[in-house]
């Protein structure tokens, strides 16, 4: 197929960031299976995240202030 990019990460990689998350909690590597299983549990809203660079145009990201 024809895929357009359009944005990628500025610093981390998006399974890094989980990866990180998953070990300070104590679960197993890889960390994205294990955080999707427990967020599936989870309540949405419950917990508010900054929303960086929403003054910045194009759709990069950067995972290094979630981590």
């Amino acid at each position: 197929g024809q895929y357009q990019l359009l944005g990628e990460s500025l610093d981390d990689a998006a399974g890094e960031a989980f990866d990180k998350t998953a070990k300070l909690m104590g679960l197993n590597y890889p960390g994205g299976p294990e955080i999707a299983k427990l967020a599936e549990q989870g309540t949405p809203g419950r917990f508010v995240f900054p929303r960086p660079m929403t003054d910045r145009p194009g759709l990069d990201f950067s995972f290094s202030g979630l981590k």
